[in-house]
């Protein structure tokens, strides 16, 4: 019987792929897409049905592990085993990042099914033409409602069934441990989007996919508080920490439901994932700090009362820490040694507590917990808390908004496309500065970063708990403070500062990246991993910053960014004085990275994509996995990583310039490969134009002639005139090209 129901079912999931493929099919027909290209579509993808994009990426970009072992001179055979055995904790680590993401959607949707049904509709808005699109481009199909967003979900975890059968078992190569840990790094984007897109259709989570684009450059706007000092200590303060935001949502609800000044009375605040939730859907919600710094808000003394939902990024024992400043937790969900009472009313639970002083309680339904933590922190009474430096930790800051628009994208794609008139989209999260660690700075690092590129014309989005840390910049003005959010509107044009929103806003990014694909192409963006990859990879200025502390999330983030062909650097790394208790969460645990080879012109080609002839091509992005030690060299990198092939002549200069300013700003030297990126004397920026024509000649090689590039050196050491050099490096302007030999045009076709 178990035989025939598992047949029954693969029947059904096999007539299911056929549906989606014949609609998908129909869609690239009514686009002219058919003639040009043989689909290969990846349906409800296994990680080897995309394994003709992973390849282009390993092959250009091995993996490189900080382990000493593999530099040893080594026979051969021994070395693949060490690299295999490193690959596949890669795996590992990015198996536990996806499933701590599963856990986060899948109590979510279990929780929406229960309360508003499976046909309950997700909307993402009108300003947004393509939704769920980490999913889609995994599975074939949009979540448009619960029901939908189950079937995805449900994929999800069967492939984590998958990759950890394959991590468990061993015997494969270090390639194909990568790119199964690729794989779960795309999944772990896929299950931050269904968690995200149930806050915005199921919770009211400000979406700006349902607001009109004229709101985009303030919205949401800049009344969040973030910091120690957000708190108003002389109210009463609840402090909600975890990964789950229920609890506080349903304690809002109460709030709003009791009237007579309660929201006024009561201090919602949040630390971690859930602090950036709040302030979503309650304006007046306080961020108090990311998760790596909770000890600090107990130590503060700030919370009366802690809601605990969820899971924790980081080890702490908040009952130790709550009974240190006499505030009582609510464990929703979660053991910590404290005694189940979810059976017991709510008076019930308010009167033991104070009564019998008890530590506090466990429940396990969130809507219990909620109402408990606003009138148990009625109830409790204050210890008087001092203010000192704690006053001045205050920043404002705008919530996340959620989604980024194609209308955005338009404006966008004119910026640093087609015009050049800035560098491209600078995308920075993560889990925010530890603050004990000597590698992260002064805190604010993070800030200074956005804000040099934010000067430079950029795009910056923000998302994780990172957003706070960018908080944190402030200049001092007559009047008072202005803070980084204040300075710059929020929409995503160039020199915009867009907060996506906390950890499962972090899907954002890819989504938002893959929809200025789809406008310059207007590729199919369903089970169609490849060919969005392969478009955006060699055209569009983008970079991933990882900056702050470490977690298996960020460890699978990152490799899901790779994957949809963002490059990503990760930072800052340790001091060596560092403190052992800094370890296991700084970003120096990031073990394994993506890096090129500039010197090998052996990995740096494209194929045209009419006649199919393989072309030599810059070394660009040369990394896609890059560490980085400090803020400067965070920036440098990430300026030299926004050069594309594919780029025009005008983004061209603006990339250049944007790597020699980093460059010889911060380290007084222009990179030792600049020139290999110049193909006319017009992508040089008027100021610097003559001292890196004067370098082209006696560094070089080159021959000038005035102002002019008369004759490049080729990297084979020809010289040749600029035409022939053109020709034989680099792709025409404007060409189509690509790197899979399945996407090359039938010749006769028109260029792209």
């Amino acid at each position: 019987m178990e035989e025939e129901k598992g047949k029954g079912e693969e029947k059904e999931k096999e007539k299911e792929k056929e549906r989606i493929a014949r609609e998908i099919l129909r869609e690239m027909g009514e686009r002219g897409q058919l003639e040009q290209w043989k689909p290969r579509l990846n349906i409800f993808a296994d990680a080897a049905d995309i394994e003709e994009w992973d390849s282009v990426l390993l092959n250009r970009y091995p993996a490189v592990y900080a382990n000493a072992e593999l530099n040893l001179k080594k026979e051969e055979k021994l070395k693949k085993e060490e690299q295999a055995k490193q690959a596949r904790q890669s795996l590992q680590e990015a198996c536990k990042g996806l499933s701590r993401q599963l856990g986060v959607a899948r109590r979510l949707l279990d929780f929406s099914v229960e309360r508003f049904g499976r046909e309950k509709e997700l909307e993402i808005g009108k300003s947004v033409t393509y939704p769920s699109m980490n999913t889609s481009l995994l599975t074939g199909f949009y979540t448009k409602d619960l029901g939908e967003a189950e079937r995805a979900l449900c994929y999800a975890e069967s492939q984590l069934s998958k990759l950890l059968l394959a991590q468990e078992q061993g015997g494969e190569s270090a390639e194909e441990f990568e790119e199964k840990a690729l794989h779960a790094g795309s999944l772990t984007f896929l299950a931050m989007e269904i968690a995200e897109t149930l806050k915005m259709c199921c919770f009211g989570f400000y979406n700006a996919g349902t607001r009109p684009a004229t709101e985009y450059t303030d919205f949401p706007p800049v009344e969040t508080e973030v910091g120690l000092g957000a708190a108003d200590t002389s109210k009463p303060v609840v402090v909600f920490l975890g990964s789950d935001f229920l609890p506080a949502w349903f304690a809002v609800e109460y709030l709003r439901r009791s009237g007579a000044g309660l929201e006024e009375a009561v201090e919602i605040c949040g630390v971690g994932a859930v602090g950036h939730d709040i302030p979503r859907f309650y304006k007046r919600g306080k961020v108090l700090a990311s998760a790596v710094k909770a000890r600090e808000v107990f130590r503060a003394g700030i919370p009366d009362v802690v809601v605990v939902s969820g899971e924790l990024c980081f080890e702490l024992d908040v009952l130790e820490e709550a009974k240190r400043v006499g505030a009582k937790v609510v464990a929703c969900g979660l053991d910590l040694e404290l005694e189940e009472r979810s059976a017991k009313t709510v008076q019930d639970l308010v009167s033991e507590v104070l009564e019998k002083d008890l530590p506090g309680v466990r429940i396990s339904g969130p809507e219990k917990a909620g109402e408990l933590a606003v009138r148990l922190v009625v109830g409790v009474k204050k210890i008087p808390k001092k203010k000192g430096k704690i006053k001045q930790d205050k920043f404002l800051m705008r919530a996340g908004r959620g989604p980024m628009s194609e209308l955005e994208w338009r404006d966008l794609t004119f910026g640093i496309i087609l015009g050049g008139n800035g560098p491209g989209m600078i995308n920075i999260l993560g889990c925010g500065d530890r603050g004990d660690c000597e590698g992260s700075g002064n805190g604010k690092e993070v800030a200074e970063i956005a804000r040099y590129f934010l000067e430079r014309n950029a795009l910056v989005t923000v998302s994780g708990c990172v957003a706070a840390d960018v908080a944190k910049y402030f200049d001092e003005e007559e009047g008072g403070r202005k803070f980084l959010f204040e300075q710059y509107i929020a929409a995503g044009v160039l020199k915009g500062l867009v907060n996506f929103g906390g950890c499962t806003a972090i899907s954002h990014v890819p989504a938002a990246v893959y929809r200025g694909a789809l406008v310059g192409s207007g590729y199919v963006p369903k089970a169609n991993w490849t060919q969005i990859a392969d478009y955006l990879y060699a055209r569009l200025p983008v970079v991933a910053i990882i900056w702050g502390a470490w977690t298996e999330t960020m460890f699978a983030v990152a490799s899901g960014l790779v994957r949809s062909g963002i490059p990503v650097v990760v930072g800052p790394s340790c001091s060596p004085s560092c403190s052992p208790s800094c370890s296991p969460s700084c970003s120096s645990n990031f073990k394994r990275f993506f890096l090129g080879d500039k010197n090998d012109r052996s990995k740096w080609w494209m194929y045209d994509g009419v006649t199919g002839e393989k072309k030599e091509v810059e070394p660009c992005p040369v990394h896609m996995l890059v560490p980085v030690e400090t803020k400067e060299e965070a920036i440098a990198m990430s300026a030299k990583l926004l050069h594309r092939p594919l780029a025009l002549r005008d983004p061209r200069l603006a990339s250049l310039e944007a790597e020699n300013e980093a460059y010889k700003n911060f380290f007084g030297e222009y990179s030792d490969d600049w020139h290999l990126f110049v193909r006319s004397e017009q992508e040089l920026h008027v100021m610097r134009r003559a001292e890196l024509l004067r370098k082209l000649k006696e560094e070089h090689g080159w021959e000038i002639e005035g102002m002019r590039i008369k004759r490049a050196r080729h990297r084979s050491g020809e010289l040749m005139e600029m035409a022939e050099y053109n020709k034989k490096y680099g792709i025409q302007l404007g060409r189509y090209s690509t790197l899979v030999p399945r996407l090359v045009t039938e010749k006769g076709s028109d260029d792209k």
